[in-house]
């Protein structure tokens, strides 16, 4: 997403339109686009992880939405919807509101809220509110709109706050077990400690607790040849040695980590790029764009979609730490081939589901609702990293791709992928039979 796109937008509508009918240039998605561009910058820059990315993405959204369906005839409020969010304040009656601002504000609002670098928000809030000036929206009418979504931000804001975010913080340390060689251990070259360990106590937005869903069996480690653990493994191991140009590119493609660590000699560097929620909200956004969809319905958009996002993670971090399954770089390095390495940087967590395939078909259930099936689209979002765009026919061809890309990056076994992608597909039924955004 180019950062200046809504800009050039914005100031031919301000060009183009007398200053008494400025209604037109809230009209535009852009700002609200480049706001979650932005966003995800500054997730980048403060170094959040998917899951922290996730749930920070999920209560920007939903203040958003909860904002700009002020004076919409036909959406409904998430309030009774989602866990203990009671009902969203209303505007002073008599002032004129802008629910395109409005639900600007509150995007930028709450996201202030949630990360270390609120600055980075104001200055692209700023330039935003600037061109909504210079294309005439009457300046009491934008501070109405500005309060009434900042308003609704501190509503958010203070449901946010009894999450059990903050108890996270102050968790005892994950212990991990040695001497059992099917659990998992830190992997090179990092080797960091397990990862949000205790994610699976946040609270929940649409589905009743973090263990819901059955998950799919998979196969208990076995050094046997003959064991279908064995197979597994063996799968991963010889795709990831023999990978081909194309399997290449779709395992960097949907890389999506947020700092990988590279090592050239005994020089160490990071690497950064945009979480895999963050890549899915960037798809909706692609979504929106070519729907030609309201403001109201893009929040809507991405509302929808960060929730099941969300309630993906901690459902699959559920499954994480209850099973704790052993990476396929630990047991390759172990018992096979000790110079063996992942394509990929194998992430510092428990293999068993996989989080990529959890929260994409989680994502794709609902943007088919939300768009249809067979909406083919091109995903630009990691050609700003250097690799190509992808086209895909649906949303559920693209999650099937986020989701073998991890056996082709080596970080995965098959059975991983598979049982997160049943998993992201039951979250997001789930989803989409209970929340209603439509009256």
């Amino acid at each position: 997403m180019k950062k200046l796109t809504f800009i050039a937008l914005i100031l031919c509508i301000s060009g183009c339109t007398k200053k008494e009918n400025w209604q037109p240039a809230t009209k535009s998605t852009e700002p609200l686009l480049g706001a979650l561009h932005a966003l995800n910058e500054v997730i980048l820059h403060d170094v959040f992880s998917p899951p922290v990315a996730s749930r920070i993405l999920a209560y920007t959204s939903i203040a958003a939405y909860e904002a700009s369906i002020v004076n919409q005839p036909g959406f409904k409020s998430l309030a009774g919807q989602l866990k203990a969010l009671n009902n969203i304040p209303k505007p002073t009656k008599d002032v004129e509101i802008s629910s395109e601002i409005a639900g600007f504000s509150a995007f930028i609002g709450m996201s202030k809220k949630l990360v270390f670098s609120p600055a980075m928000m104001d200055a692209y809030a700023n330039k935003v509110y600037a061109h909504y000036e210079k294309a005439g929206v009457p300046s009491k009418v934008l501070q109405a709109s500005k309060n009434y979504g900042e308003a609704v931000a501190t509503h958010i804001a203070d449901w946010a706050k009894k999450d059990q975010y903050k108890e996270t913080r102050s968790a005892p340390k994950y212990t991990l077990v040695t001497n059992d060689p099917s659990r998992w251990i830190p992997t090179p070259p990092m080797y960091k400690e397990a990862l949000e360990p205790h994610w699976q106590s946040i609270r929940t937005f649409a589905v009743d607790n973090a263990a819901q869903f059955t998950m799919l069996p998979f196969p208990k480690y076995n050094p046997d040849k003959n064991s279908p653990f064995y197979k597994d493994l063996m799968e991963t191991y010889n795709v990831a040695k023999n990978l081909s140009e194309e399997q290449k590119a779709i395992a960097l493609f949907w890389d999506d980590n947020a700092f990988a660590l590279q090592v050239h000699g005994h020089a160490m560097f990071g690497v950064k790029k945009v979480t895999p929620g963050g890549h899915w909200m960037n798809i909706a956004a692609v979504a929106i764009r070519q729907k030609k969809r309201s403001v109201t319905e893009a929040t809507e958009s991405f509302a929808r979609v960060a929730i099941a996002i969300s309630d993906g993670f901690i459902t699959c971090w559920y499954g994480k730490y209850a099973t704790n399954r052993v990476r396929p770089e630990t047991v390759i390095n172990r018992e096979m081939d000790e110079k063996w390495m992942p394509f990929l940087q194998t992430p510092p967590f428990p293999e068993y589901p996989s989080g990529h395939s959890t929260i994409s078909r989680a994502a794709a259930e609902v943007l088919t609702q939300l768009h249809g099936d067979g909406f083919a689209f091109q995903d630009t979002t990691n050609v700003r990293y250097g690799n190509k765009a992808r086209s895909f026919t649906s949303f559920r061809h693209a999650a099937d791709e986020a989701s073998i890309s991890r056996v082709y990056g080596g970080i995965h076994y098959r059975t991983g992928t598979d049982g997160g992608a049943d998993l992201g597909r039951k979250v997001g039924e789930w989803h989409n039979q209970k929340i209603k955004t439509r009256s």
